[in-house]
C-alpha cells in the first residue's frame, strides 16, 4: 500500500491490531499521546478500546489502561 500524500514519517504510531484500522490510520494511533474515541451509543467505542488493549498486551507486550464513565 502506498503512502498517503499527507502521511508523515515523524509521528511514531502504535498499531492497534484491529483489522483494517492500521491501514486507514496509516500505521495506527499516535504513540505516547492520548487519543479520544468518540461516537454514539452502540458505535463500537468500548469494543475498539478493549481490542486495542488486548492486542497490545498479547501481540506487543504493552501495558494499557481502560477508563470508562457512566455519564
Amino acid at each position: 500500500m502506498g503512502k498517503h500524500p499527507h502521511a508523515t514519517d515523524t509521528l511514531p504510531k502504535s498499531p492497534p491490531g484491529v483489522k483494517g484500522f492500521d491501514e486507514i490510520t496509516f500505521g495506527g494511533l499516535p504513540r505516547g499521546r492520548p487519543t479520544q474515541v468518540t461516537g454514539g451509543a452502540g458505535s463500537g467505542k468500548t469494543m475498539f478500546g478493549m481490542e486495542f488493549l488486548v492486542r497490545g498486551a498479547s501481540d506487543f507486550g504493552k501495558p494499557g489502561v481502560f477508563i470508562s464513565s457512566g455519564f
